[in-house]
């Protein structure tokens, strides 16, 4: 979908979507029973927080294999979109981030899930990032 076809509605984009649907097949998967959403607003350069999207994702991994935690999402935002949807700072500082991570983490185990976004929110601390003081656990909602 693009702004050309949503009357230029701003923010309202995805890239490589243009296209016709001609056939689908969905596969429903059980969502696990807990999930902590993290958001990691990253200050000082982007080109120094970027690699946090790797360790994330390396580190959530090797916890998959040990705790059973799984990243179910993780979006990027950067500084040129923060600011076309008018992003708000969740930080004290009152500056607009250069880059922001939003990640869903989940699991079967509660602990595991709470130690594993901890984890998450300390590498982004390594990288000039901060976690959002509303990040909490929430249970999965079962599917209809």
């Amino acid at each position: 979908m693009t702004d050309k076809f949503l009357g230029g509605l701003p923010g309202i984009q995805k890239e490589g979507c243009d296209g016709i649907i001609t056939s689908a097949r969905w596969i429903v998967h059980r969502m696990p029973a807990h999930i902590r959403t993290v958001c990691l607003e990253f200050f000082g350069q982007a080109r120094d927080a970027i690699p946090a999207i790797v360790e994330i994702r390396d580190e959530i991994g090797r916890q998959g294999r040990t705790a059973g935690v799984q990243l179910a999402g993780l979006e990027h935002l950067d500084e040129r979109y923060l600011k076309a949807v008018g992003y708000s700072t969740k930080s004290k500082r009152g500056a607009l981030p250069k880059m922001v991570l939003l990640g869903d983490i989940v699991g079967e185990d509660e602990a595991a899930v709470a130690r594993c976004a901890s984890d998450v929110v300390r590498i982004a601390n390594a990288r000039a990032g901060e976690a959002s003081p509303r990040w909490a656990p929430r249970r999965a909602r079962p599917l209809a």
